[in-house]
């Protein structure tokens, strides 16, 4: 036989459900930040290395 939840463990159930929710997201953007800082400094080193390459064509 098949027992309903209470409103009771219902309302548990869903405050738990939302706490990880959160807790998911607050991971999900600390962990994009940092993505994102190093997504940043890869594309100015990949700029910086490009322009060191041609400086070094045109002078050579």
């Amino acid at each position: 036989m098949r027992h309903a939840l209470t409103s009771v463990s219902q309302t548990t159930v869903i405050q738990s459900l939302e706490d990880e929710l959160k807790n998911h997201q607050q991971k999900y953007n600390y962990h994009k930040r940092i993505a994102d800082g190093y997504c940043k400094i890869i594309q100015q080193t990949e700029l910086k290395l490009q322009e060191i390459k041609n400086v070094r064509c045109n002078v050579g």
